[in-house]
């Protein structure tokens, strides 16, 4: 298991090298437990404005589209398996 960062899956070739050397799953967080994750995040310049986050993360949701597996997160969102343990992607 690879974990890539938001932008990484943006590229054409990363998602090539993942499509071709395993699945893709998308953990789908919605965008306010995101801006609350990242808001003091000071290694995160695109998350200090608000708006430019809003954008940024409605153009990256049609690429994450993409993945090979969409699983929507009700709870806390996040990278440990625990949390979306209950999905059949999982079992």
């Amino acid at each position: 298991m690879v974990a890539l960062g938001g932008g990484a899956f943006l590229s054409p070739a990363n998602r090539d090298l993942a499509a071709g050397n395993g699945v893709s799953v998308w953990l789908d967080c919605d965008f306010d437990r995101i801006a609350r994750r990242v808001a003091q995040a000071t290694h995160r310049p695109l998350a200090r404005d608000p708006e430019k986050l809003a954008a940024l993360f409605d153009e990256r949701r049609d690429i994450y589209r993409l993945a090979d597996v969409h699983i929507p997160s009700k709870r806390r969102c996040g990278s440990r398996r625990r949390r979306h343990s209950g999905h059949p992607f999982f079992r």
